[in-house]
């Protein structure tokens, strides 16, 4: 176990009480002055943080809730919901992935808060059907909208970070380039999707 006590550590722990899998990670940044908490721990273990930023690279070994409150005598604070909006009967999220930019080989998963009426009141970036989440619905043309505080957490607690499958004998690299909402065919031919909390996105065919 690491020093959890050293000036600037950086750790992560499960908030599920086990050591598997990075779905249910929480980190935890200590400095001389201030604790932080933050979520998820990517697949190359960077923390995504409200901006695209990475922090606290590596993350150093994980420990479990109990180590963490024993060795630092603080308390977790619950993982309250910081999402102003549900989805029920009227509302889904749908995930969809598309190229970046035109680069045939490098695609990105959205995730949007769909139904009527559309919630242009919560999130910055809405269209006829939907409104756009995480990164790309915050507009950061107006950074002091209220509405941007609205898009990432919804993204995370609604649709999470999404897991990448290909299909047959196509060969992807998942998180590309430190970016777990992003992706890189490398060849073969089969099925790319992406699934979150909410369900699987389109299919493209390669």
């Amino acid at each position: 176990m690491e020093n959890l006590n050293a000036k600037g550590f950086c750790t992560s722990f499960d908030i599920q009480g086990g050591n598997s899998g990075l779905g249910s990670e929480l980190g935890v940044r200590r400095d001389a002055a201030f604790t932080e908490f933050y979520q998820p721990i990517t697949a190359n273990q960077t923390a995504r943080w409200a901006s695209p930023r990475s922090v606290c690279n590596p993350a150093f070994d994980e420990e479990i809730l109990s180590e963490v409150k024993a060795a630092w005598q603080i308390e977790i604070p619950p993982t309250a919901s910081k999402c102003p909006v549900r989805v029920d009967a009227n509302y889904f999220v749908d995930l969809i992935i598309g190229k970046i930019g035109g680069n045939p080989q490098q695609y990105s998963a959205t995730a949007k808060y769909c139904g009527f009426p559309v919630r242009k009141d919560k999130f910055s970036f809405c269209g006829t059907k939907c409104c756009t989440l995480g990164v790309d619905g915050v507009d950061h043309d107006h950074p002091d909208d209220p509405r941007n505080a609205n898009a990432i957490p919804c993204e995370i607690e609604l649709s999470g970070v999404p897991s990448w499958f290909g299909s047959d004998t196509l060969q992807i690299i998942p998180a590309f380039d430190g970016n777990p909402y992003n992706v890189k065919i490398t060849g073969g031919h089969g099925i790319l999707k992406a699934c979150g909390k909410g369900g699987c996105s389109n299919e493209i065919t390669f």
